[in-house]
């Protein structure tokens, strides 16, 4: 069952002294965000409330698709206490875990599991799979959503708003999309889209920090 977050967190808080430690959480999401990594952050709390595990997502860094970051805190959380189990602890993690982190969640025991953001598109708790409502589960962690889900939902509208550029599959940051307004500009020929590299003037490139110019025929101007 899900313990939607905000209010019941400051229930529990005033009841039991609770310390929010999603704040160390948001600092590794911002982390990974300067990495060029998507900005998620995860921390694993013990029990006697310190924080013994901290990491952000490095998924591109390991070349590692399974390095999110409550997997890399996980593992972590293990390597120190000795155990593939970490019951007493608790996870924070800036967005709802994938149903590959939420099934190792569950393997690990975890005793609380506090995350930020939602996920409607690739979470695995409140949405998809929901990991821990299906009868394989072995082991169900309280779940706590809307943890500053504000500051994790502008972190990562924040890094893909400012990485989308390019639809025609260039690196990212290394190109500038032609909007409708300049379809003037546009190279001659056919095509409806794509990725121009020797269009704009050196000193046009400079000024725009980008190697490459996309277009598209189908945008127009706002």
């Amino acid at each position: 069952m899900i313990l939607h977050g905000p209010m019941l967190a400051r229930m529990r808080g005033i009841m039991n002294g609770f310390v929010s430690h999603m704040e160390a959480a948001l600092a590794e999401a911002r982390a990974a965000g300067e990495r060029g990594e998507v900005p998620v952050g995860a921390v694993v709390v013990g029990p006697d409330g310190r924080i013994v595990a901290r990491a952000g997502n490095r998924t591109r860094e390991l070349n590692d698709p399974s390095a999110h970051a409550e997997m890399l805190a996980v593992r972590a959380a293990c390597a120190a206490a000795g155990s593939e189990r970490l019951p007493g602890h608790d996870l924070y993690v800036t967005l709802e875990p994938c149903p590959m982190c939420a099934a190792v969640i569950g393997y690990a025991r975890i005793a609380r599991l506090y995350y930020g953001a939602a996920d409607p598109k690739s979470g695995g708790v409140a949405h998809g799979a929901r990991v821990f409502a299906h009868r394989q589960c072995h082991h169900v962690p309280e779940v706590y959503d809307g943890i500053a889900a504000g500051e994790a939902e502008a972190l990562l509208k924040g890094f893909f708003g400012g990485r989308r550029d390019c639809r025609n599959g260039c690196p990212l940051g290394t190109c500038f999309r032609w909007v409708g307004w300049e379809r003037d500009k546009w190279p001659s020929g056919g095509a409806s889209s794509g990725c121009y590299s020797a269009y704009s003037s050196s000193r046009e490139r400079q000024q725009l920090g980008r190697t490459n110019f996309c277009f598209d025929r189908s945008m127009r101007a706002p």
